[in-house]
Formats: structure tokens, sequence, C-alpha cells
């Protein structure tokens, strides 16, 4: 068994590789989004606020999680498309630029150089597994 999120996102990551860039980037940017705004009401939940200020907070993470998702998913694809090759260095390229972007959203240049190493080669190690093709992380139960 899968979770639900995972199976929406997962074709959307796997096939970044230069063609239907638009699509795709619409694809990751709305589930990302949407995980924004769960995270965001997760925000609110813990730390209540105003309904004004609250729906700030809520609006401000959500938009920071899709622009990550979009800048992600149009990196990998342009950078796939002038490459002309579908490599893990293509996702190191996104993830980094990602990373980057919540730097600058937090105003950190150490936030941002972590954010880039961590999430470029969570990316690249990703595409590097699934290219070869070995199999679930972690894997179903046997009884």
């Amino acid at each position: 068994m899968s979770s639900g999120i995972l199976d929406i996102l997962r074709p959307k990551f796997d096939q970044l590789d230069g063609k239907q860039t638009t699509q795709k980037t619409v694809g990751i940017t709305s589930v990302a989004s949407g995980i924004g705004f769960c995270g965001g009401a997760f925000t609110l939940s813990v730390k209540p606020a105003g309904v004004a200020e609250g729906l700030l907070r809520l609006g401000s993470v959500t938009a920071s999680f899709a622009a990550v998702g979009a800048i992600f998913a149009v990196t990998t694809g342009a950078t796939a498309s002038l490459r002309e090759s579908d490599s893990p260095l293509n996702y190191f390229i996104g993830g980094c630029t990602s990373g980057l972007f919540i730097g600058a959203r937090t105003q950190s240049i150490t936030v941002g150089s972590a954010s880039c190493a961590t999430l470029g080669s969570m990316a690249a190690f990703y595409k590097f597994w699934k290219k070869n093709d070995w199999g679930p992380l972690i894997p179903e139960r046997k009884y």
C-alpha cells in the first residue's frame, strides 16, 4: 500500500525530461500548493492567529510552496531540454534552484546554501534511484 499524495506526485515528478514542461509544471505546482495549504493550516492549528493574520499566513505558506514546486519543475525541465538528456544533474540543478529561492524568501544565505545542497542532493539521488530501477525505498512487508 502506498500513500495517496505520493501516487499523485510521483508520475509528474518522475518525467521531468524537458518535454511538455508547461503541463508538468502546472501539475507539480498544484500539488505543491495543496501541500503548502495543508502545512499552513497545520501551523495555524499549532499557533492560532486572528482571521486576517491567519489568512495572510496561510496564503504566504501556500504561495511559497507553490513557488518552490514551480521553480523546481521549470528549472529541471529547462535544464533537461538544454542538455538534451534526462539525468540526475538536471534534478540537482532544479533542487538547488528551489533551495536558493527558500534562502531568498527567508533572507538568509545560510538557509539558502543548506537548502540548495539538501534539496539538490535529495532530488538527484531520487532520480538516480529511479533511473537504476532499484524499486521502492521501503519494500512491502512479506508475511
